[in-house]
């Protein structure tokens, strides 16, 4: 049977989030802090750059998170991006030695488990804000765009099947994202053993034959003789970034990827000729320079705004100095940042040291474009399995689906 509920019948508890302080101050406790910039990242089990901030203990207490707490962003949104996105907390999320907390400009929900079952009512939001239907509650007068999240509470039907059957499409969809995170964990750890083995040859100096170098003690540091500390800017050749895509010029799926500087580091598609060619033989670098977010592209590809692509000029191969580059200059303040990271300097190996690096990464790097693109396949059919499956165009019932035990 199915019922309509309006949404603040079905909830436990809610409150607003904390964005408390950098330092520790009297009666404060240490928490990780999850912005809604953080969403895609934790989303996929990744913490990394969740902040980590000092809450007064009676806030902190009170507004600790919990497993199936559903995070909803209520400002700080735009016209192409409106405020009403979700996270889901799942119990694997809960490993972390901090206790979680959301940011000012959200607050946290938290679902009555006899009403109706916490994982379902994520997806039903999700759904709302994909299909844009969350958007007659995003308001945006002056400065900060708004959730007007009593107006929504109070007045959006929920459309609820059997528990069983919620739990059933959860756990459906769910899997979805298992995999989506089991991949995402693959190429954390393929891109480690890259980095490792960086640290190793250019680092700590653990090169081929490192035996028998002769290592100076220059101003920059240890060098290698042979070896020469250079500007990026002399390094690098910058390119256009040829036609610029927006979040209203591309499609859900196409021909070409965009990518842009965000924290899911992709916008879209589109089916006109690609602005840059890539190969994991022969890939182009890019930069977001507002977020100094570095990726290493090994297909076809166009660009968001505010985002520069270059290459290696051929002193060193490009994976060297992708490693060698990617976290010399980080965000602090919203400004541009190619400028600073061109005038950094690097360790310039022997060519056939950073030949030779590049030919051990390929293959790496080869396997993480595999998986990347199964990430791409698994989200776009949950998407598009997403909408049939809360609307009822698609029916589980008959379906024996064993759930995971998150």
């Amino acid at each position: 049977m199915i019922q309509s509920i309006i949404f603040e019948h079905l909830i436990d508890f809610s409150l607003d989030g904390e964005w408390g302080k950098v330092d520790k101050f009297d009666d404060s406790i240490v928490m990780k802090v999850i912005r809604g910039t953080d969403f895609e990242s934790v989303r996929k089990g990744v913490f990394r750059d969740v902040p980590i901030r000092y809450i007064s203990q009676k806030h902190g207490n009170r507004k600790k998170l919990q497993p199936y707490d559903i995070i909803i962003e209520t400002a700080g949104g735009s016209k192409d991006k409106p405020t009403g996105r979700t996270l889901l907390l799942k119990k694997s999320m809960f490993s972390e030695k901090y206790p979680l907390t959301c940011a000012s400009f959200s607050r946290f929900i938290r679902i009555n488990p006899e009403k109706a079952n916490p994982g379902y009512i994520f997806w039903v939001l999700q759904y709302l804000y994909k299909t844009r239907l969350l958007e007659k509650y995003h308001t945006q007068h002056t400065g900060v765009a708004r959730f007007q999240w009593t107006t929504f509470k109070t007045n959006e039907l929920i459309r609820l099947p059997c528990l069983e059957y919620q739990l059933k499409v959860a756990e459906f969809l769910n899997q979805f994202d298992d995999l989506i995170i089991f991949n995402t964990e693959r190429i954390n750890v393929l891109e480690e053993v890259a980095r490792c083995l960086y640290r190793e040859w250019f680092d700590e100096l653990r090169f081929p034959n490192h035996e028998n170098a002769i290592i100076e003690q220059t101003k920059q540091g240890l060098t290698p003789k042979g070896w020469l500390w250079k500007e990026v800017n002399d390094l690098v050749i910058r390119y256009k970034a040829g036609k610029i895509y927006r979040k209203n010029s591309v499609t859900m799926e196409g021909k070409i990827k965009v990518y842009d500087q965000s924290t899911k580091e992709f916008l879209g598609y589109h089916n006109n000729e690609p602005d840059h060619i890539a190969s994991i033989e022969k890939p182009m670098l890019i930069f977001g320079d507002h977020t100094c977010k570095m990726q290493a592209i090994t297909e076809p590809f166009s660009l968001g705004p505010n985002v520069i692509p270059f290459k290696s000029k051929g002193k060193i191969s490009d994976y060297h100095l992708y490693f060698s580059i990617r976290n010399l200059v980080q965000t602090k303040e919203y400004k541009r940042h190619w400028s600073e990271l061109k005038i950094k300097y690097i360790l310039v190996p022997e060519k056939s040291v950073s030949v030779n690096y590049q030919i051990i990464v390929e293959p790496i790097f080869n396997l993480i474009e595999t998986l990347k693109k199964q990430i791409f396949d698994l989200t776009f059919i949950r998407e598009a399995l997403l909408s049939k499956l809360i609307s009822g165009d698609i029916d589980l019932s008959e379906l024996d689906i064993i759930g995971v035990s998150d």
